[in-house]
């Protein structure tokens, strides 16, 4: 996110919004029983069984806990990305867990995330995040726009909704994570030409109101004013930005608004190909 955008945050915050956040998922899970688990979420190819196995295990593998055996059988499809591979594999070494196994590792992965974050000395320190160096606030952004989504996803596939009202620590870190993307979204992932500026105007809990101009070639924040404006709750950006939902969706019943064509290009634009 731009320096000076966002307030302060304390270990001790960052731990209790991430214990919130994992209370509210592993609630839900634990209402999981029988087909449940075989029910089709939002992300392409995974049941719920395989999506609680992600986010348990990649918080296991930030935590530095012990991985399970990679499931020999296992292949990548063609044109996984590293990343993509690495995440595909964690699931897949977990496919035969019991229930219960994957509800101890939930709660194993809940307490490891919340007292790493409440051991830390600040949330300046450098951290290596899934894309690379980033700081350690940087990183708990990211982990908990996992996270956020995720919990979504669950509900949709067990037949609930999105809380896209949430005021939370955790939603509000979530939705700055992709706020935060603006920049590289506007010019690399929507090829906005040179002197093409946006305003990003999100409401609670993010309350951002920020513009992005494309200078000498690239994307960057800036003090130059704008005309054409994205502005509206910052979780329908998220969904929208992260494919979760479509512009119409996105844009239906007051929700967001694009004023202008450099506003309209910027919601064109996905984080994932």
């Amino acid at each position: 996110m731009t320096p000076g955008l966002m307030p302060p945050l304390t270990p001790d915050e960052a731990a209790d919004a991430a214990d919130e956040l994992w209370r509210r998922l592993t609630d839900l899970v634990d209402t999981v029983d029988g087909d449940a688990w075989q029910a089709p979420t939002p992300c392409e190819g995974w049941d719920v069984a395989d999506l609680v196995a992600h986010l348990s295990g990649v918080t296991a593998q930030f935590a530095g806990l012990p991985q399970p055996a990679a499931d020999p059988t296992w292949a990548p499809a063609a044109g996984l990305s590293p990343l993509d591979t690495l995440m595909e594999q964690g699931v897949a070494a977990r496919r035969g867990w019991s229930a219960a196994q994957r509800l101890e590792e939930l709660q194993t992965a809940r307490a490891a995330h919340v007292d790493g974050l409440r051991a830390l000395p600040d949330m300046d320190g450098k951290a290596d995040g899934p894309t690379g160096p980033t700081t350690q606030r940087g990183l708990f952004q990211v982990r908990m726009f996992d996270l956020w989504h995720h919990l979504g996803d669950l509900a949709v596939a067990l037949g609930g909704q999105r809380d896209t009202d949430d005021r939370t620590v955790a939603a509000r870190e979530c939705h700055a994570y992709v706020a935060g993307l603006t920049p590289w979204l506007f010019g690399r992932r929507a090829g906005a030409p040179e002197g093409a500026t946006v305003r990003l105007s999100l409401g609670g809990p993010l309350d951002l109101d920020a513009s992005v101009a494309v200078q000498e070639g690239r994307a960057r924040w800036t003090d130059s004013p704008a005309t054409d404006v994205v502005s509206g709750p910052p979780a329908w950006f998220s969904l929208l930005i992260s494919g979760r939902t479509s512009n119409a969706t996105a844009t239906a019943d007051g929700r967001l608004s694009a004023s202008g064509p450099e506003a309209e290009r910027l919601l064109s634009a996905r984080m994932f190909a």
